[in-house]
């Protein structure tokens, strides 16, 4: 072993050096709470942006194929089933299914009690992944020869209504001939999302087509969803290439700009939170080598005059400050998992749903980040501890050194 490696392990113990040792100790601890904390961050950040994506998309799906027209309404021209670009999206390796649905405005009254509702019909092709899921009664929609009378409501609108599963409700449509329909509740829901909790309930397609006085062959459009959600734009543009001019892919990011808009926001503060905690840990271990370095000038004075270089007495700093940042960054990670697979699995931080679309802190554990922050912290404050290591040893005269008291 080098001598600059021992001499280094004694400055780290400094049993003789209580005051030393104390700063070592912050400095590591400052450290471990800076990775930690930049780590939890990610973990909190693109957890809550993921679970209100998987929200939103479990509604609308990645992709909508519809009829490119100036409606704004929930109801639009259909579209003939069974189109001839649906194989080749369904071929395409970034695609999990595409499945065929319609929607119908309507007025759901229970007794005296009256709320607006979408109905969004689907058929037995329908990915129920989500709906399974977050289903908090009953089940989820039966396809049989029958046009099912069944339907999925919010917790939401069954709160509203004061109904429950087995409960018959009556839809009322506003058309000509205005018509009415007799559903009986199947399965409760609940997402978070009040805005989208509050607006669907879920029924066979075959009675969106009978109201509309659709043939058995025409939609509203399609759903796709995609493997990928970080891939979708490029989706959505291979997707389009493929379709006729009246026809238009249009992505859950595009139909919902301001919710999107708002994620993207957390990004700009995690930066933030993350130089910062770089910055600290960097100005602290600088701080802490200053001192160590003031506190050992006799021994680099020693050191010198027995025939050191400069070039072995900053190496002596540098490994000091290796293993300082070393140890800081297992203890902050250590912490960071910790805490991260407590909350995933016991969820003890709760949030409230009203606010926050979801009920306790959600936590997304990506080794990528775990990677990125410790590769990133150890080579800036690396770089960043260099230069004052090389110049202090280097203006430190043999003599006044091992005169310094």
């Amino acid at each position: 072993m080098k001598y600059t490696s021992i001499i280094a392990k004694r400055i780290l113990k400094g049993q003789k050096q209580r005051f030393a040792q104390l700063i070592i100790r912050i400095s590591i601890a400052s450290i471990a709470i800076g990775i930690a904390v930049m780590l939890i961050s990610l973990t909190i950040v693109t957890g809550f942006q993921k679970t209100i994506r998987d929200k939103v998309s479990g509604f609308g799906a990645h992709i909508t194929i519809s009829r490119f027209d100036l409606n704004q309404s929930y109801e639009s021209a259909p579209i003939a089933l069974n189109q001839p670009y649906i194989k080749q999206i369904k071929e395409n390796k970034d695609v999990i299914s595409v499945q065929p649905f319609a929607t119908k405005a309507g007025i759901i009254k229970q007794k005296d009690i009256i709320e607006g509702i979408v109905l969004k019909g689907v058929d037995s092709s329908y990915n129920w992944d989500f709906f399974k899921t977050n289903l908090k009664e009953g089940k989820i929609l039966s396809f049989d020869s029958v046009t099912s009378k069944d339907i999925m409501v919010s917790k939401v609108t069954a709160t509203k209504l004061a109904i429950k599963v087995g409960d018959k409700v009556s839809m009322y449509f506003i058309q000509d001939p205005p018509r009415m329909r007799a559903f009986t509740v199947c399965g409760i829901y609940e997402t978070g999302l009040n805005q989208f909790d509050g607006k669907f309930a879920m029924v066979d397609i075959n009675q969106i087509r009978k109201l509309n006085n659709w043939e058995n062959n025409e939609v509203d459009g399609y759903e796709v969803i995609a493997k990928d959600f970080s891939k979708i734009d490029q989706l959505a543009e291979d997707i389009n290439l493929l379709l006729p001019f009246d026809q238009k892919g249009q992505t859950i990011k595009e139909s919902n700009p301001d919710l999107f808009d708002w994620i993207g926001l957390f990004d700009t503060n995690v930066y933030i939170l993350i130089g910062l905690m770089i910055l600290i840990s960097t100005i602290t271990v600088i701080s802490t080598l200053l001192i160590l370095i003031l506190e050992q000038t006799n021994l680099i004075g020693i050191l010198k005059a027995i025939g050191a270089n400069n070039q072995s007495i900053s190496s002596i700093f540098i490994k000091v400050a290796g293993r300082i940042i070393f140890i800081g960054m297992i203890l902050g990670n250590l912490i960071a998992l910790l805490i991260s697979i407590t909350q995933k699995y016991t969820h003890i931080i709760r949030l409230n749903q009203e606010l926050y679309y979801m009920d306790a802190v959600p936590v997304n554990i990506n080794p990528l980040h775990y990677i990125i922050v410790n590769i990133g912290v150890f080579v800036i404050t690396s770089i960043f501890v260099l230069a004052p290591i090389y110049f202090v040893t280097r203006k430190i005269s043999t003599i006044q050194a091992i005169r310094y008291q």
